[in-house]
């Protein structure tokens, strides 16, 4: 009897002891194979978007069932009555802009939850612009009265609620001064052309850019020059339309569209995989996926997120800095920080 106590102990003592390590994989590193960060927020419907305020330290949750701000140290959360966001939004200080339904263009203070409609109406826009700064806001405009100018490309200043016809086109981005337009129009053969509006003088002026890939972009405006992220699976390639060069690629099973890029540029979210239980030399049972930020100026990869079958479609990069990640998955929020 003695010797059966002794042997159940010295079980449990194994026990203990294996569950005290840190399991690893198969390459002796820690297995963070389910590793999702911090869950943040659950909702009960679908969230469309997330957004970083930095005037209050919040993230802010855009539901189908409403918006929720959610302090980033506190975790504590708050909701903001008013409508919930439709298909293209963006955060300016304390406002929360966006395009409802109808194609208008609304806002709702995070703050004093006070919403408001602007006079700009029927608008469309493309998933992956980002047309919009504090002061300014470019968009297409349908006017079945001028087939020639159709989409017609509109400019809005938030302080004088002045909409401006601009030209034919589709808007892209504005430089990092704010002062500069760009877009895109499409010749008779489907290639695009780019172009820059002037704001101060009203010009617009042919760019010659180099433009080698074809399909879906998503551009950033850096001090750096134009850029645009292109998907080339099993590659993400950054090029340089100023300089024509490129600037560099990564692997990615994942589409580098606008929610997965960081606003500078500089960030980007790339979903890889690796063997994780391999057969002999060549072969591999099974693969693990995980989720890398990539630093673009620096070259460097960090992996933040781990998990099979793990789909996230938008990442928020929070503060200037840009380090740490919040992200959407199956409508529920996460905060992501590199395991230690």
């Amino acid at each position: 009897m003695e010797k059966s106590i002794k042997q159940i102990s010295s079980y449990w003592i194994l026990l203990l002891l294996l569950f005290s390590c840190e399991i690893e994989d198969d390459f002796g590193k820690p297995d963070y194979s389910a590793y999702l960060g911090t869950e943040l927020y659950s909702a009960t419907s679908y969230i469309q978007k997330i957004y970083w305020s930095e005037a209050t330290n919040e993230i802010i949750v855009a539901a189908d069932n409403g918006i929720t701000a959610i302090d980033i140290v506190t975790k504590e959360k708050r909701q903001i009555p008013g409508s919930t966001p439709g298909y293209l939004s963006w955060l300016e200080g304390n406002l929360l802009y966006y395009i409802d339904y109808e194609g208008r263009l609304m806002s709702i203070n995070i703050i004093s939850s006070e919403k408001k409609q602007t006079a700009v109406d029927s608008i469309s826009i493309s998933y992956n612009a980002t047309p919009f700064t504090s002061a300014y806001f470019a968009f297409e405009k349908y006017r079945p009265s001028d087939e020639e100018y159709d989409p017609a490309l509109f400019l809005y200043e938030f302080e004088t609620k002045k909409e401006t016809f601009i030209t034919n086109g589709r808007p892209i981005t504005f430089s990092p001064e704010g002062n500069k337009l760009l877009f895109a129009q499409t010749d008779n053969s489907g290639y695009n052309k780019y172009f820059h509006y002037d704001i101060a003088t009203k010009s617009i002026t042919p760019i010659q850019l180099s433009d080698p890939y074809y399909g879906d972009k998503t551009f950033v405006w850096t001090p750096n020059g134009i850029q645009f992220y292109y998907p080339n699976y099993p590659l993400v390639i950054l090029y340089n339309m100023s300089t024509d060069m490129q600037i560099g690629q990564w692997e990615s099973l994942a589409t580098p569209n606008r929610g997965l890029i960081s606003n500078s540029g500089n960030k980007l979210l790339v979903q890889k995989e690796k063997c994780s239980n391999p057969y002999y030399s060549s072969g591999c049972y099974e693969t693990k996926e995980y989720y890398s930020v990539i630093d673009v100026t620096l070259n460097s990869e960090t992996e933040m997120v781990y998990g099979n079958n793990l789909y996230i479609y938008q990442v928020l990069f929070l503060g200037s800095e840009e380090n740490n990640i919040a992200y959407i998955k199956d409508n529920q929020v996460y905060l992501a920080e590199k395991p230690e």
